[in-house]
């Protein structure tokens, strides 16, 4: 049963942790209340329930009085789970940590002091050999691991600029592990004149900088200039995808990464999946969910002829070839900001699923709410009605 909401929140942030059951990658969800800035725990997962099973929070974690956030990040790491805040003067704080257990704590202030980073920009994070967040440097836009955490460690680590990163002023950087044997991470970037780069790449073994070298740079046909890019891990044939949504609305398969072939490398070439207009460029949102067998189906929001927002899968990547799709997925309502998310606690198998569930905040109500969630990747079910944010 779900209590009553109190809090209002303005921007939400979800990743993985922990339950009492010790069990991990539940979902966890924080968000930052809109009424005194406080960052709240905001709902968590008690177990792999395809339905959610939330249970509100509103645990209070650090509050930077000091400054103005513009991030939220949920950062899952081998021995820890870690809430990250990058705030209007540039410096990223911890706000607090979840250490195997059901309980989160408050945060330990800034997390680093190498240089400041672009509020404008945001912060991502992956989990390479090290948790690991990336940023955009405040000064010179060059590509950041802003900070790091090694496993076993009380403490992070202040940055370095990646190798490769001065190569071009970027607007955004975001890392994932692809699915070769040595899950080689890499860290893409987007430069102001919207051209997608591979910055960097992380070795296999090790932490900190001395595991990073240069990536190829340059992504794709370099044809046209991108407003916002997707990455994907693997695929059904274990390719890492680069997926960039046009300026004009139209989305692109930007450059495949063939991980487990003889001799891994780019494509080079784009695919276009969908056309111009696709993704609503007043408020672009789109985000992916794979399947048991990991064929890729994208989806976004659209206006219907009333002019209401729904969500919609538009494309799906089934073996190795796109094709357009046009399928609205039930939500218990609509909101004006949400995200995917998969419970990958539950397993991998037919037998045993890994529901995957769109969350989204509304600025209406402040609230967060379960839109949809999926046993199986492809047939949706409307969400709870009710809130499931303290």
């Amino acid at each position: 049963m779900v209590a009553a909401t109190h809090h209002m929140y303005s921007k939400m942030a979800v990743g993985f942790g922990f339950s009492a059951k010790k069990t991990s990658n539940l979902i966890q969800v924080l968000g930052i209340d809109s009424g005194n800035a406080q960052v709240r725990v905001a709902s968590m997962q008690a177990d792999t329930s395809i339905a959610g099973d939330w249970r509100p929070s509103g645990a209070a974690l650090l509050n930077v009085a000091s400054t103005r956030l513009h991030q939220l990040v949920v950062a899952s790491g081998f021995d820890g789970t870690y809430a990250l805040g990058l705030g209007s003067d540039g410096n990223i704080y911890r706000l607090g940590t979840q250490l195997h257990e059901d309980s989160w704590q408050s945060g330990g202030g800034i997390l680093q002091n190498s240089t400041t980073f672009s509020p404008v920009c945001g912060i991502s994070a992956a989990l390479g050999n090290s948790s690991e967040v990336f940023a955009i440097s405040n000064v010179d836009y060059s590509a950041w691991v802003a900070a790091y955490h090694n496993e076993g460690e009380v403490g992070w680590n202040p940055g370095f600029v990646l190798p490769g990163g001065k190569v071009s002023n970027f607007m955004w950087v975001g890392a994932r592990p692809d699915l070769s044997e040595k899950a080689v991470v890499h860290a893409i970037g987007l430069n102001l004149r919207g051209n997608p780069y591979e910055i960097a790449v992380q070795s296999g073994s090790g932490v900190g900088s001395q595991t990073w070298s240069a990536g190829v740079g340059e992504l794709g046909d370099q044809e046209r200039p991108y407003s916002l890019l997707l990455l994907i891990t693997g695929d059904s044939q274990q390719t890492f995808h680069v997926i960039g949504m046009g300026q004009d609305g139209s989305v692109w398969d930007v450059d495949q990464y063939s991980a487990t072939a003889s001799t891994p490398a780019w494509s080079k070439k784009s695919v276009q999946i969908a056309p111009s207009g696709t993704i609503s460029t007043h408020n672009p949102i789109f985000d992916y969910v794979l399947d048991q067998k990991a064929n890729v189906y994208l989806i976004t929001q659209e206006a219907t002829p009333k002019g209401e927002m729904q969500l919609v899968q538009f494309a799906s990547l089934v073996g190795d070839s796109w094709k357009q799709t046009s399928s609205v997925i039930p939500a218990s309502r609509t909101t004006s900001y949400w995200s995917v998310v998969t419970n990958l606690a539950a397993g991998t198998s037919t037998s045993s699923p890994s529901p995957s569930f769109i969350l989204g905040l509304s600025h209406t109500t402040g609230h967060i709410y379960e839109l949809a969630y999926t046993a199986d990747g492809v047939n949706w079910t409307k969400g709870q009605t009710n809130a499931i944010s303290a």
